[in-house]
């Protein structure tokens, strides 16, 4: 099927969930034309341009690096300031 579903599957579904699934894929196209018009114009305008920009101002920076975990201790004293907050007894060691 053009959507991606197993027909077994599709006598089992609801109106309304084979109205969202059509709904669902007609946005993945939507977006992925999107895209792909987005990157020929940007090639067309690049190649046009007498002086490229930088490609770091092209780029989305990438995700920073994950935190450092969190000590026993540091849980320990955000747990009792959560409890201090809600006034939950905390039980102290």
């Amino acid at each position: 099927m053009e959507l991606g579903l197993d027909p077994s599957l599709f006598w089992g579904l609801t109106l309304r969930e084979i109205t969202l699934m059509m709904e669902g894929a007609a946005e993945r196209e939507r977006r992925a034309y999107n895209d792909r018009a987005g990157l020929t114009w940007t090639g067309a305008a690049l190649a046009r341009a007498k002086r490229l920009p930088k490609l770091k101002t092209l780029l989305i920076p990438g995700r920073r690096a994950a935190p450092r975990p969190q000590t026993a201790q540091e849980q320990l004293a955000i747990f009792r300031q959560w409890a201090a907050v809600t006034a939950s007894p905390a039980r102290k060691r």
